[in-house]
């Protein structure tokens, strides 16, 4: 039987006249054995089982849709054995704006960042070879991409720094210090510090490889819609930020510009964080930048103009951990002299020997004499403006408080529930107390890390225990001014303070990050600090 036969039933005997029923006609004929029995048999002729296209002569099959878009290449090999194409001839999406190239022969757009282009190599050296996978951000120094390592296959950060000598001399020292503290501080990557894997050389660029990160925690922040961390999550923060910041002080390095977007999650299925972008880091015996440090985060001595230390880092510590907790930046200044109007608010004026050593202190203060010692207040607003030639705004303020006591205790404000229990209470005097130590505008009285790690927010010691045995009051509303130093009428000035930096940075403000706040607060949900991870 031909195997295009339409399938006839099993019979000894020869099959009887077909008769048609023209109100069945579902692509079936009706036969009738010699019984009587009515069978059907499909007319539709029998087909080969396959039902894809073949992808290739010796390959296996696949769809049509497959055959006409993944596949297409191969399904031109089949109509035209001479067709040849490779993957390399696919036009490349560009990564890097502007991406026309101006400089460096091409290489470079025109503000001298090397454009990046999806699925194109970084590196030439056999082993040290990189795919462009996609970008992860840019900044004034250049800009960061995804790529694979060819070799390893491991993901990672690559660090494109521009084609400019002022840029590349900062990332050398950017590339000491991080070899000294992976190598020499912290080889066995346990204090909470990216890891550099290697740098090279790409058409005129310095590339600095580093191991792949998660979120920052400005980031996890706006994921939060901008409402607070919980305090246990704030907690294993700060504990590893303070074994980090430890590890910075025992090496003597500045980071000069800790914020919540240079902490970066190891992964979002953990809170494990770790301190990345050490461009602006310096030794302490070599502090020749004063403009440093994002203006949130900004020390009251950077803006005086005072010499600085590790100290700074551990002002920049306190501002984020208070961010942490409750959403938004504690110092939200749009500009320099109203971020020091909104320290001076909630934390009083600085001692009298800083504003008398500050380079910048006339700049912001009036002085005068009263009784014969000398006096300072800051200028107005209005004075200010005409002093420097520009509009000076006051700011939006966020927070009704004034005070950093009433912020955190009456954070956030619930619509159910307006009461701490005691145990919150107690916890939100215990973090008050453990914030106000980073926030001492006396760099000399501002705490170590080793000192922080000690404190009852870290331990989880009783914290009415520890006001008792430090004899202190468990909470103070009162604000305080700090005592300055003197002798008689003559400011002393601390030794660590007395060497003045050389350099004036000539880099405009907006240069130094400030970020867009948002529109609204408080946010929508007020009724808890929710996270992701407790």
């Amino acid at each position: 039987m031909d195997s295009d036969s339409p399938i006839l039933p099993l019979s000894n005997n020869p099959p009887a006249a077909r008769t048609h029923d023209h109100s069945q006609r579902n692509n079936h004929a009706r036969h009738v054995s010699s019984s009587g029995t009515t069978l059907f048999a499909p007319v539709k002729p029998a087909t080969k089982k396959y039902n894809y296209r073949r992808v290739s002569p010796h390959g296996s099959y696949i769809s049509p849709l497959e055959a006409m878009t993944v596949k297409l290449a191969d399904t031109y090999s089949i109509c035209n054995p001479k067709f040849q194409f490779s993957s390399e001839q696919n036009p490349r999406r560009p990564l890097t704006k502007p991406s026309e190239g101006v400089h460096n022969h091409g290489f470079d757009n025109v503000n001298h960042d090397y454009v990046l282009y999806v699925n194109d190599l970084l590196g030439t050296d056999e082993g040290r070879k990189y795919l462009i996978l996609d970008t992860l951000g840019h900044g004034t120094f250049g800009q960061v991409a995804r790529c694979q390592d060819l070799k390893t296959q491991q993901i990672v950060a690559i660090k494109v720094i521009k084609n400019k000598p002022a840029f590349y001399n900062q990332c050398v020292m950017e590339v000491s210090i991080l070899e000294l503290l992976n190598n020499k501080y912290d080889p066995e990557d346990k204090r909470h510090l990216i890891r550099l894997y290697d740098q090279f050389m790409h058409k005129n660029h310095l590339c600095l490889v580093f191991e792949l990160l998660s979120i920052n925690l400005y980031e996890l922040i706006k994921q939060n819609q901008f409402r607070g961390l919980h305090l246990s999550l704030v907690r294993s923060f700060a504990t590893q930020l303070l074994s980090c910041t430890s590890l910075l002080k025992q090496a003597r390095i500045i980071h000069c510009d800790l914020k919540p977007e240079n902490i970066l999650l190891q992964d979002l299925s953990s809170p494990i964080v770790k301190v990345i972008d050490f461009g602006s880091a310096c030794h302490e015996r070599q502090t020749v930048y004063t403009y440093i440090q994002s203006r949130f985060y900004r020390s009251p001595e950077v803006i005086l103009g005072l010499h600085y230390n590790c100290g700074i880092d551990m002002w920049s510590l306190g501002c984020i951990l208070a961010e942490l907790f409750l959403g938004l930046p504690l110092f939200p200044g749009n500009s320099e002299y109203n971020q020091l109007c909104r320290i001076v608010d909630m934390l009083g004026n600085p001692p009298t020997w800083m504003l008398e050593m500050g380079k910048n202190s006339k700049k912001y203060y009036n002085s005068g004499f009263v009784n014969g010692r000398k006096t300072y207040e800051l200028k107005s607003i209005e004075q200010f403006s005409i002093e420097n030639n520009k509009t000076e705004q006051p700011g939006k303020q966020y927070f009704g408080e004034k005070t950093l006591d009433a912020i955190v205790l009456n954070y956030p404000r619930r619509k159910t529930t307006p009461k701490l229990t005691p145990e919150e209470h107690e916890e939100r005097l215990c973090f008050i107390d453990f914030i106000k130590q980073f926030l001492e505008l006396n760099p000399l009285k501002r705490w170590t890390p080793d000192q922080a790690k000690n404190h009852p927010f870290i331990t989880g010691a009783s914290f009415s225990q520890y006001c008792i045995d430090k004899q202190k009051p468990l909470l103070t509303t009162q604000r305080t001014r700090n005592r300055s130093h003197t002798i008689g009428n003559q400011a002393v000035v601390p030794p660590s303070l007395q060497r003045a930096s050389t350099y004036v940075s000539n880099e405009p403000e907006e240069f130094v990050h400030t970020r867009p706040l948002p529109q609204y607060y408080p946010p929508a949900n007020e009724n808890e600090n929710v996270d992701e991870f407790f």
